[in-house]
């Protein structure tokens, strides 16, 4: 649902009342921030076609498809602003699809790792500035929702201070080794983590907040039928006949190479991917580190390198393993 925050954030909503006959329900609910009322925001009412498009507009990825569909299946419906008790209601609405944002000053400003995040129902972006019209510097996105006009559809919003996730800490060993590797990853979630059939350890997570996707693979050269370097490695992934690879760079920094490129399409989409990739040797065992994002621009370089510089290798304390003696 992030994805449709700042498209939303930056709408001039022109009020287009959409009305029901002889209904008293309405769409109402509270604005609550740590236990005070939110009465100085914009709130908004938007309607969708159908659920067809209220699943589009849920939906946690967006093509250029969907984005040109949920332009035309989403409509202004209404404004409003919240009482001094925060809460604020749209009446005389037909049945449908719908979904509620606001806009608001957040009280407690959550830190560059928390500018997107999820408060029970609701996605929450803080801008860090002003928005266009200079009053606002968050928006919550509501989930969307059936109103059926007979009875009331309750929306409320509860916020405490944002609190800051504890940084996942992914780690990969082999099995054969005292020690594995260490990544910080606050914001991730780990997706898969196996032993290959040539006994290499893969690990991958997203965060889905940024969009960025980590992989780290661990490769025991000492098993290896060909061991190359880790530049005969990187060279080799650049010669992905199935992808239109474009400003590759090549480089050292002490004991790791490095390559980044760039992937601008796929199957004939725009794909704007950024790729980096890291590759070191350590005690007869390749580190394989890739960092990648899709719509990569420059303001994600930072995220890559956060990832990078929480690369460490821990020892591991294994059980030992000891005979047990025969029964008599």
């Amino acid at each position: 649902m992030a994805r449709n925050l700042i498209i939303l954030c930056l709408l001039a909503l022109t009020a287009n009342a959409v009305t029901a006959q002889n209904s008293s329900s309405a769409i109402r609910g509270a604005l609550i921030e740590n236990r005070t009322a939110i009465s100085e925001a914009s709130v908004f009412l938007q309607s969708l076609d159908d659920e067809a498009c209220a699943k589009v507009f849920a939906a946690s990825a967006q093509d250029r498809e969907s984005a040109k569909k949920l332009k035309s299946c989403v409509h202004d419906v209404s404004t409003a602003s919240p009482d001094t008790t925060g809460r604020f209601e749209f009446t005389n609405v037909r049945a449908g699809w719908y979904v509620v944002h606001f806009l608001w000053n957040i009280g407690t400003k959550p830190s560059s790792s928390m500018h997107m995040f999820n408060q029970g129902q609701w996605a929450v972006m803080y801008g860090g500035q002003k928005d266009s019209t200079g009053r606002y510097d968050t928006m919550a996105q509501d989930a969307p929702f059936y109103f059926s006009a007979t009875e009331d559809a309750i929306r409320n919003f509860e916020i405490t201070a944002a609190q800051e996730p504890k940084p996942l800490r992914g780690r990969l060993s082999l099995a054969s080794k005292d020690w594995g590797v260490v990544l910080d990853l606050p914001g991730f979630t780990v997706r898969v983590v196996e032993t290959n059939p040539d006994g290499s350890r893969y690990m991958a997570a997203e965060n889905k907040t940024t969009r960025v996707v980590v992989s780290l693979t661990l490769v025991e050269t000492k098993s290896a039928v060909h061991v190359r370097s880790c530049r005969e490695a990187l060279e080799e992934k650049t010669k992905n006949n199935k992808l239109k690879i474009r400003d590759v760079r090549f480089s050292r920094s002490g004991d790791v190479d490095f390559l980044r490129y760039m992937v601008p399409e796929f199957s004939g989409q725009p794909f704007n991917q950024g790729s980096l990739f890291a590759c070191e040797s350590y005690d007869d065992t390749y580190i394989h580190l890739h960092v990648s994002k899709v719509n990569y621009t420059t303001a994600d370089e930072s995220s890559f390198a956060d990832v990078f510089n929480s690369l460490k290798v821990e020892k591991i304390e294994r059980p030992s393993q000891k005979p047990t003696s025969a029964p008599d």
